[in-house]
């Protein structure tokens, strides 16, 4: 039995729905025929790595992702955002989105002393307020990403469904950082939403902005945030571990309830 329908200008998403991912506009080792073959209903495309290479830009000159991966079906582009985790406070940590309950072990890296001196000299991410300052993991070259870049970026790539910028925390980070990042996320999301719509009026394409929280924290403001934001959804992102009892499921399925009957 199906919860839901998500419909789309390239056709409907039947929920729930396995999503594969394209990270460069193309899921490995698949063609889309093979996509096909499975019941694919829908493709998620990574906007941090499309935007490096190929480049946003000539994607938009190609059509936009739709012609650039001959896919005729729903597309998604993520934000960027699990970069400033990936790139940031996990590099060098080994750590996951998921926590693990072993001791975190800082490797040695090219340049970094055995001792492990600073783990800071090579992250690739930092964050402030406006954004996130990435090193590209290709060349090293510096880029900042905004709320309005990200945008502007999923824009050029053109995907059904796209999606606010945000901050993906780290498991091991403080419950006051938990919350800082997630006030940070909301502020970011006004953003993300109030340049979205500047953008749709001046490329005259209508893409769908949903909002990314990836943790229960401050429920509350959650709410107060979003009720007023005409968002048409919400991503729940690194809530589900790979092992998970019922009582935690149905925990996170009745969150998710409540969220959808309170705020959309």
């Amino acid at each position: 039995m199906r919860a839901g329908v998500i419909k789309t200008k390239h056709g409907e998403i039947k929920t729930p729905a396995f999503i594969p991912v394209g990270t460069k506009a193309t899921v490995k080792a698949l063609t889309n025929e093979q996509l096909d073959s499975i019941d694919t209903q829908a493709v998620l495309a990574n906007t941090y790595h499309l935007y490096l290479e190929p480049g946003d830009e000539l994607v938009k000159k190609a059509g936009g992702l739709h012609k650039f991966m001959n896919y005729d079906k729903p597309l998604m582009t993520d934000s960027g955002g699990f970069q400033v985790f990936s790139l940031g406070v996990a590099l060098g940590y080994g750590i996951s989105k998921i926590l693990k309950p072993t001791s975190l072990v800082i490797p040695a890296k090219a340049g970094i002393q055995e001792d492990h001196g600073d783990l800071n000299l090579f992250k690739k991410a930092r964050i402030d307020e406006n954004g996130v300052m990435f090193r590209s993991h290709l060349d090293g070259s510096a880029h900042y990403f905004t709320p309005e870049k990200s945008m502007e970026i999923q824009h050029n790539l053109g995907a059904d469904i796209i999606f606010a910028f945000d901050e993906c925390t780290s498991p091991t980070e403080s419950k006051s950082y938990q919350r800082e990042a997630l006030d940070r996320t909301h502020r970011w999301a006004k953003r993300s939403l109030k340049y979205h719509r500047k953008m749709e009026v001046k490329t005259r394409q209508s893409l769908e902005l949903f909002k990314v929280d990836g943790t229960r924290i401050c429920e509350k403001n959650l709410q107060r945030n979003l009720r007023r934001w005409n968002l048409m959804g919400m991503e729940l992102a690194g809530v589900l571990k790979k092992k998970i009892c019922p009582l935690q499921l149905n925990g996170q399925m009745r969150f998710c309830q409540k969220i959808s009957r309170d705020i959309f």
